[in-house]
């Protein structure tokens, strides 16, 4: 993430796409975001996807838990 980022600082014109900018909103978005996860997952309403698959792949086995999720119509 961090290269993506600082490559994208080469090109973008932003003054805050440097290393250090970068490793303070990654940290900031950590903790924010890891409470929240931490509770959902509590409740049993997380899912896993593989996000190192390919484009399909990652959408193929985001549509598989949605319909595992998706009550059967009677």
């Amino acid at each position: 993430m961090t290269a993506r980022l600082l490559s994208r600082g080469e090109t973008s014109g932003r003054a805050d796409d440097n290393a250090d900018a970068i490793k303070s909103r990654l940290k900031v978005y950590t903790s924010k975001t890891e409470p929240v996860i931490a509770h959902y997952t509590h409740l049993g309403l997380v899912r896993d996807v593989d996000a190192n698959l390919d484009k399909d792949g990652v959408w193929t086995a985001a549509q598989a838990i949605i319909v595992s999720l998706t009550p059967t119509a009677k």
